[in-house]
């Protein structure tokens, strides 16, 4: 457990847990390693939860995540403000992702911002806040077996200024999800384009920039 507040150094400094078998749980209280660079988790074979609090890791770039047991994510409002790739893949004792209202608050790069949740095996829901993502691209979710609801919050995925992306924003979810009973989808998620701005292309054959797929989803009614 780090306190709340602590370790707000330089942009430059990593955060890094590995190699500690008998790790359990890992909690980052609100504040926390604000400036940094990086957070990194590796090897953590008995890891169950990580839970990191509001405003941790502000800055960071980059969330990394391999090798490890964690059964349930939790990370909260005001993190990882500046992260443009969130990347969840081959955790295959996952069962929970909970994610607070973060992810690309920043206007850098608009369009560019990629989140994959992939071959998590037990994973059985997800859940991204209210205005989390706003200038990301693109949500993939896929080949994950068990995952059965999915619940996205108001004006999650949204798109501040559609003049300024650079790749159509869309929402993927393909490929073996047997078990999804429930897409909840708030009110403006996903707004990628408005009436003056509704296709992507000037001339026919016009491109439209939302997307909505799914596959394999034969539990929905």
């Amino acid at each position: 457990v780090v306190g709340a507040g602590s370790f707000c150094g330089s942009e430059t400094g990593s955060f890094s847990v590995r190699n500690c078998p008998d790790l359990r749980t890992i909690t980052i209280e609100s504040g926390s390693f604000s400036s940094f660079g990086s957070a990194q988790f590796h090897n953590l074979t008995s890891l169950e939860t990580v839970s990191l609090r509001s405003s941790s890791f502000q800055h960071a770039a980059s969330l990394n995540l391999t090798d490890s047991t964690i059964r349930k994510l939790e990370i909260g409002d005001h993190c990882f403000e500046e992260t443009k790739e969130l990347q969840l893949t081959d955790l295959s004792a996952l069962e929970s992702i909970t994610i607070g209202s973060s992810f690309g608050a920043s206007d850098l790069d608009q369009g560019a911002g990629l989140c994959r949740i992939h071959n998590c095996s037990r994973l059985q829901s997800v859940s991204v806040a209210s205005h989390s993502f706003e200038d990301y691209a693109t949500l993939e979710i896929h080949d994950n077996p068990l995952l059965n609801a999915i619940q996205i919050g108001v004006g999650a995925l949204r798109v501040p200024n559609p003049l300024l992306w650079k790749v159509a924003p869309g929402f993927i979810i393909h490929v073996d999800l047997p078990k999804l009973t429930t897409l909840s989808l708030g009110e403006y998620a996903f707004l990628g384009d408005n009436m003056e701005n509704r296709m992507a292309a000037d001339v026919f054959p016009f491109s439209f920039q939302n997307t909505l797929v799914l596959k394999s989803a034969s539990c929905i009614c």
